[in-house]
């Protein structure tokens, strides 16, 4: 995804009901952030170790400034959301901001470092979320190797490669002592894998939108729910970003399925009679519904699709990055079509 802005409006009876503005921050406008951070209100922190957010800013610049081989350097990445007049207090403000993390990371639990200003533009109150893709550190750890060591012996006149040092072994010195060193920052999170704008443009709605529903749900229960990808923070940047892309296609197929499964699921409930709820057509219809997800969760239990004799695996460990793209793509086909015939039947 080439564009570093990237915006998303719509608007009924002349008013705007939701509009965010996506932007990577390069050089020049992280300087004019770290301005605009003296002048706004700050209404959400969430720092490793509680460092003051200016001097976080400061860190981040130099250290992408002296670290960074890239000629177009990103320093940070800024979500602008024009909040909705129903979140109107802190605290759902608060709660909103946490909704939209949670979508952002796609539950992986894994520290992500930002912040969130407060402003008044026109008539409309705008949240702007900075978030820091660099996983911040900031102490003394032992030093380690970055890449395995071979050697190339010949035995029986043929040369043989063997492995003498594993990829993230320790470092040593002659004396055997472990050698430390001060890291500030790793590398990066990387949570934005889609292949198009307009791809990123639909997610980064539903996201909004699913974390404005979320602000105002106490308790989500009886929705469908897939078992999320789990990685630990300590995995590289290719396991993180395997798991976040899988986490976000079934947080869209989840957000699909329960637009037309809760409602349905709330009027049984809301019936006394037992005959009525098991013979009902809205009970065959949850059956039906419920059979998809049965379906799609066996995709990914199974870690592969099967269409038309041709298998799209989505395990990370057999997979290319661009492979398993091509795979969810499918998959989210495969969904759509067992929707649209659903909704078309009923």
């Amino acid at each position: 995804m080439k564009q570093d802005i990237i915006e998303i409006s719509q608007n009924q009876d002349g008013k705007s009901i939701l509009y965010a503005r996506f932007e990577r921050l390069h050089e020049d406008e992280y300087l004019l952030l770290m301005k605009e951070v003296k002048e706004k209100k700050i209404i959400y922190k969430n720092i490793k170790n509680d460092i003051d957010i200016n001097e976080f800013l400061e860190k981040v610049y130099y250290f992408e400034k002296n670290h960074n081989k890239f000629q177009n350097k990103i320093f940070a990445l800024s979500f602008e959301i024009l909040l909705p007049e129903k979140i109107n207090t802190t605290e759902k403000k608060l709660n909103f901001i946490k909704a939209f993390k949670k979508q952002l990371l796609a539950d992986i639990s894994i520290y992500l470092n930002c912040f969130a200003m407060e402003y008044q533009k026109g008539r409309g109150t705008y949240l702007k979320l900075i978030v820091f893709e660099r996983v911040y550190i900031g102490k003394t750890v032992n030093k380690r190797y970055k890449k395995p060591c071979y050697t190339y012996p010949k035995i029986n006149g043929e040369t043989v490669q063997i492995m003498t040092r594993k990829a993230n072994t320790i470092m040593r010195d002659k004396l055997g002592n472990k050698i430390k060193e001060y890291v500030v920052f790793g590398d990066k999170l990387r949570f934005y894998n889609f292949s198009s704008i307009n791809e990123y443009r639909i997610r980064l709605t539903q996201m909004i939108e699913t974390a404005i529903t979320k602000t105002f749900t106490i308790k989500y229960t009886g929705c469908l729910r897939f078992k999320r990808k789990t990685v630990y923070a300590t995995a590289n940047r290719f396991k993180r970003a395997v798991a976040i892309l899988i986490n976000q296609v079934k947080q869209e197929i989840e957000t699909a399925l329960n637009q037309h499964y809760l409602p349905l699921l709330r009027q049984l409930e809301a019936e006394d009679e037992r005959y009525y709820i098991k013979y009902s057509p809205e009970a065959y219809k949850l059956a039906k519904l419920k059979a998809i997800f049965n379906e799609i969760e066996g995709v990914f239990n199974q870690n592969k699709l099967v269409l038309n004799g041709n298998e799209y695996l989505i395990n990370y460990r057999y997979v290319l990055l661009p492979d398993l793209k091509i795979s969810l793509v499918k998959l989210k086909q495969f969904f759509y079509k067992k929707i649209e015939n659903f909704l078309k039947n009923f």
